[in-house]
């Protein structure tokens, strides 16, 4: 996650790979944060859909041009021969200009977050689940049996 605005939780992709397939098939995700030391999960329902074109070049102008000529240069989690390629891919890229012009394939997903559940884990296993789901235009508080 790179932004929060408002109420959206903004990350960024490529717009080719596996999971933004997933997203334009299904646009509703489910994220779980685990802290294993503390024993607590945070579990967040959210809707999702794109940013603008306008909000990505801006976002990709401003970013490092080392991380740009990363997303340029790779086609995320498809299949490659070697990591020697990978490297040889990202190393011509940086010989490139306009490593600050935004490709049409990559740019960022706003969840909004509908429901989030708090549980924190108890030895016993009466485990504290608390749950705040935003329904009919508030947010709903209520708890969880283990």
């Amino acid at each position: 996650m790179k932004i929060i605005d408002g109420n959206d939780f903004i990350f960024f992709t490529n717009y080719n790979s596996l999971k933004a397939n997933d997203f334009s098939c299904h646009p509703q995700i489910t994220s779980l944060i685990y802290w294993d030391k503390l024993n607590i999960q945070i579990r967040i329902k959210a809707s999702i859909k794109r940013t603008s074109n306008e909000f990505n070049k801006k976002y990709f102008k401003k970013r490092d041009i080392y991380k740009n000529a990363l997303s340029i240069s790779s086609n995320q989690s498809s299949k490659i021969k070697s990591y020697e390629e990978v490297n040889k891919n990202y190393l011509d890229t940086l010989k490139m200009k306009n490593l600050d012009e935004c490709p049409k394939y990559w740019g960022g997903f706003a969840f909004t977050p509908y429901y989030f559940e708090f549980w924190e884990g108890h030895e016993s296993r009466i485990n504290k689940r608390e749950v705040f789901e935003f329904k009919d235009s508030d947010w709903n508080k209520y708890i969880l049996e283990p």
